[in-house]
């Protein structure tokens, strides 16, 4: 009876492989054409290691745990059906699923499945909001760390927010630039030090608590080599070595806990002939899956973008068009992207006019004005803010450097026909008033609405 039993066990967790797959398909391509895709693959990585790393348990001991995963990510299919908008939730269900199906079909002790399950975990995004507060938070302080450093060795620099400035060179620690990029892989690495089984279990704990501290000072020592560098090389080195030392850094961070705390004498992989038979049949499941989710993506994907242009001349103001730079334009990754500096027809008035399309409503709050201003280090002041019509939303903020202050109008509209957001930005002035610029963005909309026939 065992016997007959055991096809249909493999089976279901075959099943139960391809729909977890499935679910996170969207996640994983996410991460792969953003630039999360380091994080993904030191995700999987770790997991393989994870997996791959500890000796094999007796299944029957697996048992209660892995029904009790099972029953919570049926759980989490079922709310998704109800609540379908909650895009995260079907994340959370798929990494519940992939985890307690791959410790279960690898035979792995519970702790090793919660591991694992935390650097799937991980590939999610935090709340973008959550993110830019504590990256801002780390940021300032990093800032600050530095210009007192830099002072008490007599060097001229000064702090304004997250800038750190020396003379006309300003050098800004945003929320990507802070702690907060490096503590995902540290954390993950630290998963993987603390799932082999010679790590008591109090050790482990402490292993795990070391990944923010681990973050933090392996930033320190890339930020001091930035800043060595932006004071002292061209603009290109500069970007080309910023880059460059942010994809170097995340392995490493991701390596230090595993060299310092896991024992690798008492590694013990286990590559046989069926752990690797174990392996193939993910790789299917991983295959199938991707195979349904592109033919499902291709036969029922909605058209996305903006038919037409935004015209160049708009309520008697005449625009000329200008190009965004190539870094902020693959920063911004729009679906839509227009710039144009715009002139007033009976004064001396000009304004600049940026048009940013994106068919994801999550990324485009993470491109807003407010956003793009703090992450480089400007002080943002918030004016007035007021809903138009139950899809029209306008702002005006005040932001500064060390250098300028400038007026920011932005309207935001939410299309009927897109899933995404379409969002105006005016920059002029704050010599204008602020109802002078609130009319303008207002005709500016309303011909921009005529022309391309928004369905706002």
């Amino acid at each position: 009876m065992l016997n007959r039993m055991y096809p249909t066990r493999i089976q279901g967790q075959f099943t139960g492989l391809c729909l977890a797959l499935y679910l996170l398909l969207p996640l994983l391509q996410e991460s792969f054409l953003a630039d999360r895709w380091a994080v993904g693959l030191l995700a999987m990585m770790s997991v393989w290691l994870i997996v791959s790393a500890n000796p094999r348990l007796n299944q029957t001991k697996f048992k209660s745990f892995f029904e009790m995963i099972l029953l919570a990510g049926a759980a989490l299919v079922l709310a998704l059906q109800i609540y379908g908008d909650i895009v995260k939730l079907r994340y959370v269900t798929g990494i519940l699923l992939l985890g307690s199906l791959l410790s279960a079909y690898y035979g792995r002790r519970p702790v090793l499945t919660m591991l694992a399950t935390v650097c799937l975990g991980l590939i999610i995004p935090v709340p973008y909001g959550l993110e830019q507060s504590v990256g801002l938070w780390l940021a300032t302080y990093e800032a600050q760390m530095f210009v007192s450093l830099a002072q008490f060795l007599g060097l001229p620099l000064y702090q304004f927010g997250t800038q750190v400035i020396s003379g006309e060179v300003a050098i800004t620690i945003n929320s990507n630039c802070s702690g907060t990029l490096l503590f995902v892989p540290a954390l993950m690495g630290c998963c993987v030090a603390a799932s082999f089984p010679a790590i008591s279990q109090d050790k482990r704990l402490i292993i795990l608590a070391c990944a923010l501290p681990f973050a933090f000072a392996v930033n320190l020592l890339r930020l001091l080599i930035l800043m060595v560098i932006n004071f002292n090389a061209p603009e290109e080195i500069v970007t080309a070595f910023h880059d460059m030392l942010g994809w170097f850094v995340m392995p490493i961070v991701w390596a230090i806990p595993v060299a310092i705390f896991a024992p690798l004498d008492s590694l013990q992989f286990t590559f046989t002939p069926k752990f690797w038979k174990q392996t193939i049949v993910v790789t299917s499941a991983f295959g199938i899956s991707l195979g349904f989710y592109q033919f499902e993506k291709n036969t029922y994907s909605e058209p996305t973008g903006l038919s037409g242009d935004i015209p160049v001349y708009i309520a008697g103001w005449t625009g000329e068009t200008k190009t965004v730079p190539k870094n902020e334009s693959e920063l911004i990754a729009a679906d839509y992207l227009i710039r144009r500096v715009y002139y007033a027809p009976d004064e001396p008035r000009e304004l600049v006019f940026t048009a940013v399309f994106h068919s994801d409503l999550r990324v485009s709050k993470q491109h807003s004005s407010r956003a793009c201003f703090e992450a480089l280090g400007w002080q943002v002041s918030a004016i007035s803010s007021k809903m138009e019509r139950p899809n029209v939303s306008v702002e005006h903020i005040l932001v500064k450097s060390h250098v300028q202050v400038q007026a920011v109008t932005e309207i935001t509209l939410k299309l009927r026909n897109q899933a995404g957001a379409l969002r105006l930005q005016f920059v002029e002035s704050p010599k204008v008033s602020v109802e002078a610029r609130h009319r303008t963005a207002l005709a500016f909309m309303k011909r921009i609405n005529e022309k391309l026939e928004l369905e706002i």
